[in-house]
Formats: C-alpha cells, structure tokens, sequence
C-alpha cells in the first residue's frame, strides 16, 4: 500500500485534507489556479447561472472545440423553474494531481466551482 505527501495517508483511505475554488472564466478562458495546487482528486462542475456551457481541457488550453463540457454550466436556461422537478448534474470527478493543470473555455464571467481533496 501506497502513501502520499499529505499527511503521510494511506492511497486508499480518506482525505486528508481539501478545499474548494471559484474560477472566473475572463476573455473566454480560465485555468484551475494561478499556481501550483496539489491534489489528488477533484469535483467541477459549472455554475448553475452561467450563460452557456463551459468547456474543461487537461495541460493544455481549452477551445470552443478543444475539451469536454462539465456538468452545470449554461443548463439554468433549460431547467423547470420548479427546481424539485429538475435534474441537475452532479459534479464531474476528476483524478490530477495539480489543479493549476485544468483549462476551461466559456462565456465571460462564467464561473467553474472545484472542490478538491488532499
């Protein structure tokens, strides 16, 4: 069995530690943090009052054509306004190790929300 650099935990037991981030997507693009944050795993999705989807690439930038769309982004416009009868999208998981080396692409002023584990 395996151990980290947090806290010195055990790869297959709870985490450590952990926290959550805002991203606001300016000039069409964001990336995950403005320096490096170690991680193990986190959960993104788009905020729920974003004007349209949200776009997330690993490494490299994402583009209008480059990426994979996240959960939550741009569906506000789609949902029943009776929220007890709509479906929302659960947060995407993501195992990486830096949150510094998520992209996203999407309209400005759109927000991504990660929470991650340590």
């Amino acid at each position: 069995m395996g151990v980290n650099k947090y806290s010195n935990q055990p790869l297959d037991r709870t985490h450590a530690s952990g926290a959550a981030s805002a991203v606001s997507i300016e000039d069409n693009v964001a990336r995950g943090a403005a320096a490096s944050t170690p991680c193990r795993l986190c959960y993104v999705n788009g905020a729920p009052d974003n004007v349209g989807y949200v776009r997330m690439n690993v490494g490299a930038a994402a583009t209008s054509t480059i990426g994979i769309v996240i959960p939550g982004g741009g569906l506000a416009s789609t949902v029943s306004a009776v929220v007890s009868e709509a479906s929302w999208p659960g947060p995407m998981a993501v195992p990486i190790d830096d949150i510094r080396k998520l992209y996203f692409w999407g309209a400005d002023d759109d927000w991504v929300d990660i929470l991650y584990l340590r």
